[in-house]
């Protein structure tokens, strides 16, 4: 894990979001970013934001930037329709 944040989101639970490399977490990703937001209820929600895959399926190169900002990332965490 590289660049890891985690906040407490009052009335929500813990949020936290860091990068991943293929080298350290999967070898056929190049990286992705990861939010995983732990609900005060103890639910959880994970999303990962994948810049591509190396391997025979992949439908083109990675790309070079992730699909969304960190603090894109956050906000889908946190958008009240994934919230129970």
């Amino acid at each position: 894990m590289e660049d890891c944040t985690s906040e407490k989101v009052p009335g929500v639970g813990v949020l936290s979001i860091w990068a991943a490399s293929g080298r350290t977490a999967d070898a056929r990703s190049d990286s992705w970013l990861s939010a995983r937001l732990v609900r005060d209820d103890r639910t959880v929600l994970v999303i990962e934001d994948w810049t591509g895959i190396h391997d025979a399926g992949k439908e083109g190169p990675p790309l070079k930037t992730y699909p969304l900002t960190k603090a894109q990332l956050r906000q889908l965490a946190l958008n009240p329709a994934l919230l129970p």
